[in-house]
């Protein structure tokens, strides 16, 4: 996620140097802004807090359309924004039947498990009468 982070930074400040840098430097102002207002300690523990538990709130709290915005808010896509439509209609049906055999793939597990637990109740049935 850093290595895209910063090849997309590089490519930003290459292409648009002005977005680079209003970027930049409304970054470094609110750090300076939140570095004043709030004491360090603090930041420090916030920071940890947030890196030690934001990964698990983000794939078991968050609903997954929110999760993959997020996800694809951090992680920017390094391609080039001329990409061909063709390319990504093919891409994203790719990853609709990527999700579709996952999702057959999980019904068929949870089939299986419950088909099992059903059978062995079935036959501890038979066993009590």
């Amino acid at each position: 996620m850093s290595r895209a982070i910063i090849l997309w930074l590089i490519k930003l400040r290459r292409e648009k140097r002005f977005k680079f840098f209003l970027l930049t430097t409304s970054i470094l102002f609110m750090t300076a802004i939140i570095g004043r207002l709030v004491p360090g300690v603090l930041i420090v523990y916030s920071i940890t807090m947030i890196m030690a538990l934001g990964p698990g709130f983000a794939i078991y709290v968050l609903p997954d359309g929110l999760y993959e915005v997020l996800r694809d808010f951090f992680i920017p896509n390094p391609k080039s924004d001329e990409t061909d439509e063709k390319d990504s209609e093919r891409q994203t049906a790719d990853d609709i039947s990527e999700k579709e055999r996952l999702s057959e793939i999980a019904l068929h597990e949870y089939l299986k498990s419950t088909e099992y637990e059903l059978n062995s109740a079935y036959d501890k049935s038979e066993d009590s009468s």
